[in-house]
């Protein structure tokens, strides 16, 4: 007879196993990884990656473009990449070892069976998944030593990371947030500006190609409504209004990062414990991402996962997780059953709709576990 954590895991294999396959066979795999070595090709070649005809458009800085072809140069662009992948998974997964223990892989591998976005995330190629990860690793391991090297090292990695992706931003806010004071504000301020001047000498060093990647960032967002999760990509169809869709999609997210930076910990009493407010903060920091997209959104599942393990009080955390894989696995019952789809609207078998239930299933239970806990200590004292 199985235990109801070894049914946690095998649901979990279930839904990666599934879902892997599932995504290979409908998208192939490493798909961004082949923008990345088409668009080196091109630059080698004398040809503009930002004008190319393959079928994905190549959305990144110049200074990413060429820091690519320096990569290229090394042994091959796949190979360098995916050791480089390699390299931060390992480096996550020790982190996360030191205090989640035996507890580790298998929670790393219910995320990843939530919905198949972290599949999705992986399968693509795509660096954005891994540089969530190395942030996630760095603000973990500074919330374990709490000294300033982890912080500093933070700051220091932050602007070469947002060159790729300047949304990646919003975690300069991270070490403010957690330990408010002028050394982290100082910190964050000097961080921004070494961003803004890489971001600038790109400019400067390469004008023609960094006006064609504006063109190319303005196509792959407004032209192809490439929006992605976020509120601001749900509301922008919906009113046709980039204003209307952005103070909706800044109130909303702007409430979620007030409740997990200041009202939880104060509320739950967790104010010292910085991990589990790491984990509460990174969710609410990437859905600040107007266009965030499912390489963001696995790393907040992610994070749900390990708070949910983390920090539920009196509810059983392996049946939580059980539920949430089980709601993660409704997109996959059309392949099944395909008389599915004749039946409401094809979105209703939507894998975003399944993941943002999954997730919102653990943040409720999570609240409402926390405030039974909060209200039991009232009525104790």
């Amino acid at each position: 007879m199985l235990t109801r954590k070894q049914c946690l895991w095998a649901t979990a294999w279930l839904g990666v196993t599934l879902y892997t396959v599932q995504q290979i066979l409908q998208y192939g795999y490493f798909w961004d990884l082949a923008v990345y070595e088409h668009a080196v090709s091109d630059l080698v070649a004398g040809r503009s990656p930002y004008q190319s005809q393959s079928e994905h458009l190549f959305v990144y800085h110049p200074m990413v473009l060429h820091a690519l072809a320096a990569l290229d140069s090394l042994g091959g662009l796949r190979l360098t990449l995916c050791l480089l992948y390699g390299v931060v998974l390992g480096l996550f997964a020790r982190q996360g070892h030191t205090w989640m223990a035996r507890d580790a892989g298998w929670l790393g591998l219910c995320a990843l069976g939530l919905g198949g976005c972290g599949v999705l995330a992986m399968v693509t190629g795509n660096l954005t998944v891994y540089l969530h990860l190395l942030i996630l690793t760095l603000a973990l391991h500074e919330a374990a030593v709490d000294d300033g090297r982890a912080k500093r090292l933070l700051w220091m990695v932050l602007p070469v990371l947002a060159v790729i992706k300047p949304y990646l931003l919003a975690y300069l806010a991270l070490p403010w947030l957690l330990q408010p004071g002028w050394r982290s504000l100082l910190g964050g301020v000097l961080s921004l500006l070494c961003f803004v001047g890489l971001w600038m000498l790109g400019a400067r060093v390469w004008p023609a190609e960094y006006a064609q990647f504006l063109a190319n960032l303005s196509v792959q967002t407004i032209k192809n409504q490439d929006l992605g999760y976020a509120v601001f990509g749900v509301v922008r169809p919906m009113v046709s209004s980039n204003v209307v869709a952005g103070v909706l999609h800044l109130t909303v997210s702007g409430c979620v990062l007030l409740c997990a930076v200041w009202w939880a910990p104060r509320r739950w009493r967790i104010e010292q414990d910085l991990t589990s407010r790491v984990l509460l903060a990174v969710p609410a920091l990437i859905m600040l991402n107007p266009r965030m997209k499912e390489y963001d959104f696995a790393v907040a599942l992610l994070c749900a996962v390990l708070w949910t393990w983390r920090m539920l009080f009196a509810t059983d955390r392996v049946t939580v997780l059980q539920v949430a894989l089980i709601i993660g696995l409704m997109p996959l019952l059309p392949m099944a059953l395909p008389e599915l789809t004749l039946h409401g609207p094809a979105s209703l078998w939507s894998a975003k709709l399944w993941q943002l239930a999954a997730m919102g299933w653990m943040t409720g239970v999570l609240v409402w576990d926390r405030e039974a806990a909060h209200r039991s200590s009232c009525s104790r004292a």
